[in-house]
């Protein structure tokens, strides 16, 4: 935990001074001087971005446990094929996760069979490509970073490889999205969708771009309600379309009888959908496509992971896990745009400690992630 706490401090900190807002134009002049001082501070901020993506990526990426890390290794080590012609033997269903097959090839053919490889690459790819996100989309970048680590999202990644890979590549998909490019929105999530199929959730998206809380999304609201009344039934219902698609087989006494979810979770997942039910007459008249997005995918990914209250959290937990990164980028831009200046800093104050009163008691017996943090290969040599 004593790590956890020491790389939550240094990478917060670390942000804080990229002074970043993309609604901050006041630096844009003629001004040669001020010119000057723009360069600069792009080039401060672009080192600064650097400095969190290497620190946050060594510490996920010389992981040799946690989780399903060390099955990951085994795999690439002895399942993994280095040679091109095995490419006609890959499944291609979306169930056999046949990009994930091809990405891992690419890096046994390009860099060797150590299998550090995979879990440095992959925490290189989703760590990059998040914090791009943010410093790209997020009102303020610093507390986004803090609500990155805090929310639970970065222990993901370390967590779900492939879920995370293909999360990567959809939320690269949402320049087009908001650019109204919806083939190339759509090539791009089909292609997150052979790292893992549940990315095609984010094919609701387009949907939801005009208006936050409108007609379809308290259809949704009604849906999921009807869903809790009669959860056995979507418990049925969602091991066919699942099993569909990933081609493998569910017990239903898995989500039955097993426990259900963190309310803690479900009460964090709840506060961007209730601010914006409150103020959804404010937020609407930005006529912000980014915003209506983010904040209405919030709204599902809270819808996702209620019924998980009642049995079969995993699921139900890693569903909404796909649209956490929008909660965090909606809770931003509510708390700098939204909330008066009279409460704001009381408030971003607030979510502050409520995220670090989350993250500390999520994460209170984790210790086994820095079992050889630092010793790079040590799993590698051990077992082969």
């Amino acid at each position: 935990m004593l790590y956890l706490s020491l790389l939550l401090t240094i990478v917060s900190f670390i942000a804080l001074f990229t002074n970043k807002s993309n609604y901050n134009k006041d630096l844009i002049t003629t001004s040669k001087g001020k010119n000057i001082k723009l360069k600069d501070e792009k080039i401060i901020s672009l080192f600064i971005i650097l400095l969190i993506i290497s620190i946050l990526t060594i510490f996920a990426g010389l992981r040799t446990s946690f989780n399903d890390t060390s099955l990951y290794m085994y795999l690439f080590y002895y399942s993994v094929s280095d040679d091109l012609s095995s490419l006609i033997e890959i499944d291609y269903s979306l169930g056999a996760y046949p990009g994930f097959e091809i990405y891992q090839m690419i890096l046994k053919i390009l860099f060797g069979e150590n299998p550090q490889i995979l879990i440095f690459a992959s925490s290189l790819i989703y760590v990059g490509t998040f914090i791009y996100f943010y410093h790209s989309y997020a009102y303020k970048f610093s507390l986004s970073v803090y609500l990155f680590l805090t929310s639970g999202l970065y222990i993901f990644g370390m967590a779900a490889i492939k879920q995370t890979l293909a999360m990567s590549i959809g939320i690269l998909a949402i320049k087009y999205l908001i650019a109204n490019k919806l083939k190339t929105f759509f090539l791009i999530i089909f292609l997150a969708s052979t790292f893992h199929p549940y990315i095609l959730l984010f094919l609701l998206l387009p949907l939801f771009r005009k208006k936050v809380w409108s007609k379809k999304v308290l259809f949704l609201v009604f849906l999921t309600a009807f869903a809790v009344i009669f959860y056995e039934y979507l418990v049925a219902a969602l091991i066919g379309v699942t099993s569909e698609i990933t081609g493998k087989k569910y017990q239903e006494e898995s989500f039955l009888e097993t426990e259900g979810g963190s309310i803690l979770r479900i009460l964090v997942l709840s506060v961007v959908p209730l601010i914006s039910w409150y103020y959804r007459k404010t937020i609407n008249k930005y006529r912000n496509n980014l915003v209506n997005i983010s904040i209405n995918a919030s709204i599902l990914g809270l819808l996702f992971i209620i019924p998980g209250y009642f049995g079969g959290a995993n699921l139900f937990a890693r569903l909404s896990y796909f649209f956490l990164p929008f909660n965090i980028l909606s809770l931003v831009w509510i708390l700098y745009n939204v909330i008066s200046n009279k409460y704001r800093n009381i408030m971003i104050l607030l979510c502050i400690v409520f995220y670090l009163v989350f993250y500390l008691y999520q994460y209170k017996n984790f210790y086994e992630v820095f079992n050889h943090i630092f010793q790079v290969g040590e799993f590698y040599n051990y077992n082969y």
